[in-house]
């Protein structure tokens, strides 16, 4: 074989391996990322996003859901990760009409499980 051919094989078979090395470098980096980092603060951003899918279940009309405010009551956890939020939001009642309500929103921590309550008042 001439040496010119062997040096391109090897040169193919560095890249093979870098691309390589590269892939399973960027899967380690994605799948460690999410497991170094803190939980997540409870606050209204966190309430407003992870509370409306639970409201939206409790609604006649889920299509309806409109944000209006997310107020944090209370806080608790050494990341203050878990609390209380009241959720203000409007909807359609069953005859058709926007309705002003008010949800309680609760994250908890249970026998090691984290848990999420919603609770729409009357």
């Amino acid at each position: 074989m001439p040496s010119s051919y062997k040096q391109k094989e090897m040169a193919g078979y560095l890249v093979a391996g870098a691309f390589l090395v590269g892939i399973i470098g960027g899967c380690v980096a994605i799948f460690s990322n999410g497991n170094s980092s803190k939980p997540q603060e409870f606050d209204d951003i966190y309430a407003k996003i992870w509370c409306k899918d639970q409201i939206k279940e409790q609604l006649k009309n889920p299509s309806s859901y409109k944000f209006y405010s997310a107020t944090v009551l209370e806080t608790s956890g050494a990341n203050k990760e878990y609390g209380s939020a009241r959720i203000d939001f409007g909807a359609t009642n069953s005859f058709g009409g926007m309705v002003r309500q008010t949800a309680i929103c609760d994250k908890f921590r249970k026998s090691g499980t984290d848990y999420l309550r919603v609770n729409i008042l009357p």
